[in-house]
């Protein structure tokens, strides 16, 4: 069985698919403002990434403080940092963007 693919109406740019589908001028404006809300929420959500980076320093003399210090002055001012043990440094990160690979947005 074959359908119809085509279509009789186009809702123009700009325009309210909800009118065009026969709802009331008010359902379509809150269904519409409703629509946008939830999409503009769901693309803030795809573009947040996380990661993670992990190295082990071999300099005794660097303290939490040091390591902060020195990732502020390069301009790394939202990483989450911790310090485990034997020199183990873990860096958490937050970025956004549209692409993981291009976000990384370190110094």
């Amino acid at each position: 069985m074959l359908s119809d693919t085509k279509s009789s109406h186009v809702t123009q740019v700009g325009g309210n698919v909800f009118a065009d589908l026969g709802f009331e001028p008010e359902d379509a404006f809150a269904l519409q403002a409703e629509s946008r809300r939830l999409i503009a929420q769901a693309k803030a959500a795809m573009a947040e990434f996380k990661f993670t980076l992990a190295f082990k320093l071999y300099a005794d003399d660097l303290s939490l403080q040091d390591i902060t210090e020195r990732l502020c002055a390069a301009g790394c001012i939202n990483a989450l940092v911790g310090i485990g043990p034997e020199g183990k440094v873990v860096m958490e990160f937050t970025r956004q963007s549209f692409r993981a690979e291009r976000q990384s947005g370190l110094p």
